[in-house]
């Protein structure tokens, strides 16, 4: 997958991220939910203070925002899907996405990015990379296919953000599935 050295390169030019898997519908925008942590975060980078918020609040340096997945039956919720992300342009995830591209061109390509990725989060000294800190996106926000779609009451769904259409392979089948609830204009 050439994912991870094309968010490299737009990091390299000093860019932030935000990538979106072609699968992804953005029902509201997105911005909302990481501005403040940018906001936050630019005050400290710039002033070298501790990250004050317009609330007032201090924050950590986030570098990663990422989508959760679904939790693998019996197990805690902590893997990230890469299909919606943002990168803030910094060292870290510079070296961070360089070596998740080196993971995978390299032979770990367990869930092709999904597997590589989870892994640098999880053991990031293992792998010669610094911790990155990375913030969930809220699940029921930011979902999967499969709870979109499957699991979600139509009053849930009317609050969700971004649907990413995963748990579901073939592009016929996901395409189907985003006519069956009016997500697809293309053909319109």
């Amino acid at each position: 997958s050439h994912r991870p050295f094309i968010i490299q390169k737009e990091l390299e030019n000093g860019y932030d991220v935000i990538f979106s898997d072609v699968d992804v519908v953005w029902l509201k925008s997105p911005l909302p939910y990481f501005e403040n942590d940018f906001y936050a975060t630019s005050i400290k980078n710039s002033n070298g203070g501790d990250g004050g918020s317009p609330s007032g609040n201090a924050t950590e340096e986030i570098s990663i925002w990422a989508q959760l997945d679904l939790p693998a039956r019996g197990k805690s919720n902590d893997n990230f899907c890469p299909g919606f992300m943002v990168y803030r342009s910094t060292p870290e995830t510079i070296r961070f996405a360089q070596k998740w591209g080196y993971m995978i061109s390299h032979g770990e390509k367990l869930k092709r990015n999904q597997g590589p990725f989870n892994k640098l989060i999880r053991q990031p000294e293992e792998y010669g990379v610094y911790k990155i800190e990375t913030k969930s996106l809220p699940m029921e926000l930011f979902v999967t296919g499969t709870l979109y779609f499957e699991k979600m009451t139509d009053a849930q769904r009317k609050e969700v953000v971004v649907i990413h259409n995963n748990g579901i392979s073939g592009y016929d089948k996901k395409v189907e599935r985003f006519k069956n609830f009016s997500l697809w204009v293309l053909d319109q």
